[in-house]
């Protein structure tokens, strides 16, 4: 048996989602979010900085701590523009409830959206509280939170205690920036999302494909993906 190239990655995604159940926009997460950055400067003409934070929370309930999730969370490099990003493989799977919450995050300014994710961060749960100092730590990267340093050591320290008082001293920086949220879609339909900006896979793999032998390869199904609905 050969090793595997990058080519026999993407024809068996062009495969395995006409299967019933499968999951394409989970198994192609991983693609879009390497080429996400100059996906939205292609579109936006904005540089994006690094990292993108993937599933990132927006608040529900602060009385349960209950949470909604975004795709991705994205901001310009000059820290202007941030970018709620929706991805959507299938159209039908687009939903109203999710346009609502998304909706909503943008009327909201950011630091009271980064308050939300502190909130969520004290979650009584360890493991949870884990996960979410990793979103944490990638927020400090953007330069939009300061942390404690001892806050890593009593995260990871199972007999700790006083990390949620640690998590209240969280410094957030003001910030005016402007929340956008981008749905990335099969087809541009605008009016199924609110109006709200869509940029198709065709656009996607127009830019993608100037991207190496794996950008070429990843566009290419992703004009397939339009082309060929699943189960045709």
């Amino acid at each position: 048996m050969m090793d595997p190239t990058v080519q026999d990655v993407f024809n068996l995604l062009d495969k395995l989602r006409h299967q019933h159940g499968y999951r394409l926009e989970s198994a192609a997460a991983p693609f879009f979010t390497l080429f996400l950055p100059c996906v939205l400067e292609g579109s936006r003409g904005l540089r994006i900085q690094l990292p993108i934070i993937s599933e990132f929370p927006i608040i529900q309930d602060k009385n349960n701590k209950r949470s909604y999730k975004a795709d991705y969370f994205a901001l310009s490099s000059d820290g202007k523009a941030a970018f709620l990003v929706e991805l959507k493989t299938d159209m039908s799977s687009l939903n109203e409830n999710q346009n609502k919450y998304l909706e909503r995050s943008t009327k909201k300014k950011m630091c009271d959206l980064l308050y939300d994710v502190k909130h969520l961060a004290k979650a009584r749960d360890k493991l949870a509280r884990k996960k979410y100092f990793h979103i944490l730590k990638d927020l400090e990267c953007l330069n939009l939170i300061k942390m404690c340093p001892a806050l890593e050591d009593l995260i990871y320290d199972e007999r700790s205690t006083g990390v949620q008082r640690l998590i209240d001293k969280i410094r957030i920086f003001d910030s005016d920036c402007n929340l956008e949220v981008i749905y990335i879609l099969p087809e541009k339909c605008p009016t199924k999302v609110g109006g709200k900006k869509v940029i198709d896979f065709y656009e996607c793999a127009s830019v993608i494909e100037q991207r190496g032998e794996m950008g070429k390869r990843f566009a290419e199904s992703l004009r397939r993906w339009v082309e060929q609905p699943a189960g045709s």
